[in-house]
């Protein structure tokens, strides 16, 4: 379909997350802190276990030095 657009879903989000920590060398633990998590909620967030709530983006964005608006890329953009 000819100008369709790409709908991102949650599973893509926490997958750009994990991708940016990756991608920064970071560890799962320090960027909980940063983000005002404790290492296992962060765990149980990245691992489906709970649930990220939009007002903590803010914060996670800043413990990984990046724009809210990298977690919202779709498939095949840079992350």
């Amino acid at each position: 379909m000819k100008g369709a657009r790409k709908i991102i879903t949650y599973s893509n989000i926490i997958t750009n997350i994990k991708k940016l920590i990756k991608n920064k060398g970071l560890k799962q633990s320090f960027v909980a802190k940063q983000a005002g998590f404790n290492s296992q909620s962060f765990s149980d967030i990245l691992n489906g276990r709970k649930l990220l709530r939009v007002e903590h983006l803010p914060e996670l964005a800043d413990a990984l030095g990046v724009e809210i608006e990298d977690f919202f890329r779709k498939r095949g953009e840079e992350v």
